[in-house]
């Protein structure tokens, strides 16, 4: 069960985050902010419980019944390497949000110009290039 709310919480704060209007960019960062702390707080009660002497191959284990008709199911577990990889994001993602948090859209409008730029620029220079 603590995994699918893991998985859940994320999930729930991109649709938030999604039905904020537009303009509200503190109000986008504070709320992110707040739904990846929710994530990394449940991710250190995950890495807390887990007992790495256990025998079970998988912990917080759980199966779903999805799609009765086609017997398809979901099914959710951790082992020691998925646990590290599931910590290491829930610990960079409020890393980078407040690493982030003074970044404006402009920077990313001319980044993407930058960008659109120079790849016109070698597409240009590449034409030029063969037709010689």
């Amino acid at each position: 069960m603590m995994l699918l709310v893991l998985g859940l919480v994320p999930l729930v704060g991109s649709i938030v985050v999604a039905a904020i209007p537009a303009g509200r960019d503190l109000l986008v960062k504070q709320v992110t902010l707040l739904f990846s702390l929710a994530t990394l707080a449940l991710t250190i009660g995950i890495c807390l419980a887990f007992d790495a002497g256990s025998a079970q191959r998988f912990q917080f284990a759980v199966s779903y019944e999805w799609i009765r008709a086609f017997g398809a199911s979901i099914s959710l577990g951790v082992d020691g390497i998925a646990l590290v990889l599931v910590a290491l994001v829930a610990v960079l993602v409020p890393v980078v949000v407040l690493a982030s948090w003074s970044d404006e859209d402009r920077a990313v409008d001319a980044a993407a110009s930058t960008a659109v730029g120079y790849a016109a620029r070698g597409r240009a220079a590449s034409a030029g290039a063969g037709a010689s």
